[in-house]
């Protein structure tokens, strides 16, 4: 089981998470978007910068194509434009037969096009739910990183779902089950299930850590701040918003000193202006970033 955890990234966002769990520990479900063709080689890939592309996980497959996934939380009128230029670039550079798929990871339904014609020109790609994926299935799964994938599966009770993997994590060793609860913490967010995660761990006596978890640590004072302001909805959801942001903020300002040291000025002016949808897309940026001007463009 420790196996699972090795190499698991401290600096944990959405896109980050999903991107280790298909790169590192390939669940079942990857092998259904390869076709059943196995992994041969995972490509770190950054797109030429005049095009500002930078690929979420493309993977070399053992009959030499290329396998190039998107994850995608929000539904892009552009989608279809923006993976005809992923194709275009791949294309150039790898000279290889390509596949695309963009799974869709967050709560909206799929409403996106997948096929782009212009002219002479019709370009498609594939397009998937995560939630094709049933959630019991997924727990049911002999690979814990299927069984955390769950959380993002196709359900009906998010609560049940929470439930069930936390009765299996409560069987870990602590420090496997707080590495577990950091992957769970970050693909919650995607469905806004943060703080039923932090009330079924409270129910059924899983100890969290919230001080250790930076998406965790912003939900915890969001929720104590929701206890005070208890009977007006309006401020409870503000509360929750304000809260997503400051625990990426922490996350984001946590990551870029450890990877650069200390932050300049026009860095936390900017981190302190961010809204939750910039703050998250400046985090998924660490990782391949080799300056931190390539996270945040410093006025």
């Amino acid at each position: 089981m420790k196996a699972f955890y090795e190499g698991m990234s401290e600096r944990m966002n959405f896109d980050g998470a999903l991107k280790e769990f298909f790169e590192r520990r390939r669940p079942r479900l990857l092998m259904d978007l390869t076709g059943g063709v196995a992994v041969k080689e995972s490509l770190n890939v950054e797109l030429p910068r005049v095009h500002d592309r930078r690929a979420d996980l493309v993977l070399l497959l053992a009959n030499d194509t290329l396998l190039h996934i998107e994850f995608q939380s929000t539904n892009r009128k552009d989608m279809a434009m923006r993976m005809a230029e992923y194709y275009m670039l791949l294309l150039a550079r790898y000279q290889r037969r390509i596949q695309q798929v963009v799974l869709s990871v967050g709560r909206p339904r799929m409403r996106m096009e997948n096929v782009l014609e212009h002219g002479p020109l019709r370009f498609s790609y594939t397009l998937k739910d995560i939630r094709e994926w049933p959630a019991d299935s997924l727990l049911a799964s002999d690979r814990l990183a299927d069984q955390v994938l769950a959380i993002l599966g196709g359900t009906s009770s998010a609560r049940d779902v929470v439930r069930g993997l936390l009765s299996r994590l409560r069987r870990l060793e602590i420090r496997d089950r707080d590495m577990a609860i950091g992957y769970l913490a970050a693909l919650s967010g995607l469905r806004r299930f943060e703080t039923i995660l932090m009330q079924e761990a409270k129910r059924m006596g899983v100890v969290i850590d919230w001080k250790k978890n930076l998406i965790l640590r912003g939900i915890h004072d969001e929720g104590r701040e929701e206890g005070r302001e208890e009977g007006r909805e309006e401020g409870r959801e503000e509360g929750r918003e304000e809260g997503r942001e400051e625990g990426l903020r922490i996350a984001l300002r946590t990551t870029l000193s450890s990877a650069f040291g200390k932050l300049p000025g026009g860095a936390e002016q900017r981190i302190s202006r961010g809204s939750s949808k910039q703050l998250t897309a400046w985090l998924a940026r660490v990782p391949a970033a080799k300056r931190i001007e390539d996270v945040i463009r410093i006025r």
